[in-house]
C-alpha cells in the first residue's frame, strides 16, 4: 500500500471525513482528497503533521512497517475506549461484546473464503 493509502486508513481507523481530517492538520478543505487519489504528493510537513497530531508512528506512515500508533497514543486509545466502555449501561456493554463476537467470527469466516479460494486457484494453475 502507498503512503497515500495509509493515509486514507489512519482517516477511517480515526472516523473522520475527509473535511475533518483537513482541519485536524491545518490545510484546506480537500488537501486530504487529493493526497488519497494520487493526485497530490505529500509533503514531509504532512507526514509530520498527522504523526504529530493524530500519534501516528512516522515509519509506520512513510513505509507502512511497525505499528500504526505510537506506545503513547495507543495506550490513549486503549484508556479512552475503556472509560467509553465502563460508561456504558451493562445492557450496551453486552451489545458491544456481540458486535465483537460477530465481527470476530465474520473475519474467520473471510479468512477461511480467502485461503480456500487461494488453494482452489493453485489447483486450477
Amino acid at each position: 500500500m502507498s503512503i497515500n493509502g495509509r493515509i486514507r486508513q489512519v482517516r477511517e481507523i480515526l472516523n473522520l471525513s475527509q473535511a475533518k481530517f483537513d482541519r485536524s492538520i491545518s490545510v484546506a478543505v480537500g488537501y486530504i482528497a487529493k493526497i488519497e487519489l494520487g493526485e497530490r504528493k505529500v509533503q514531509e510537513r504532512i507526514i509530520k503533521l498527522i504523526c504529530v497530531t493524530h500519534g501516528i508512528s512516522e515509519q509506520w506512515l512513510k513505509t507502512g512497517n511497525g505499528e500504526i500508533f505510537t506506545s503513547a497514543a495507543a495506550d490513549r486509545m486503549r484508556d479512552i475506549t475503556f472509560r467509553t466502555f465502563d460508561n456504558l449501561t451493562p445492557v450496551n456493554q453486552e451489545k458491544v461484546l456481540d458486535y465483537i463476537d460477530y465481527l470476530f467470527d465474520k473475519q474467520q469466516k473471510e479468512s477461511r473464503a480467502r485461503k480456500e479460494n487461494g488453494e482452489k486457484k493453485r489447483l486450477i494453475a
